[in-house]
């Protein structure tokens, strides 16, 4: 069996307003967004896994977020299938039903724990970073 990826976790430090001028495609009426929308499960994230590895092989990294109530389970189980998790306060304000999170750094530190509790190792900002073919904040001009 192959080795499993190490898990990238990351965190949206701040919100983004989306409006339709980023995109044509972009839903953003209620009846839009509902009409678009998968409902956010375990077994729709394993149909569209598969359907990915169909399409794809095995020449892609992939990631979940997901809001609200189903942040958690599904960042696991994405974690468990070979992809990375993002969590934080803009996708979910809890950190376990009925309790608000206290901040994003909770979400991450709640998320970490079970994914290495499960037996997966989290790439280091700078494994990311090599593993997404990413620059670094010492090689961009801001």
């Amino acid at each position: 069996m192959a080795e499993k990826p190490k898990v990238i976790i990351t965190c949206a430090v701040t919100g983004a307003i989306h409006t339709p001028t980023m995109s044509d495609h972009l839903p953003v009426a209620h009846d839009d967004i509902a009409s678009a929308a998968i409902e956010a499960d375990i077994e729709n994230l394993v149909f569209m896994k598969k359907t990915d590895d169909k399409l794809l092989g095995d020449h892609y990294r992939w990631s979940v977020l997901a809001a609200g109530a189903a942040q958690m389970p599904l960042a696991t189980a994405a974690s468990q299938m070979g992809g990375n998790v993002r969590v934080g306060l803009e996708d979910s304000l809890f950190i376990r039903r009925g309790e608000l999170a206290t901040s994003n750094a909770a979400q991450v530190e709640k998320i970490r724990r079970i994914v290495v509790e499960l037996g997966s190792e989290i790439a280091t900002p700078d494994e990311a970073r090599e593993i997404l073919d990413l620059k670094g904040g010492d090689r961009v001009g801001f």
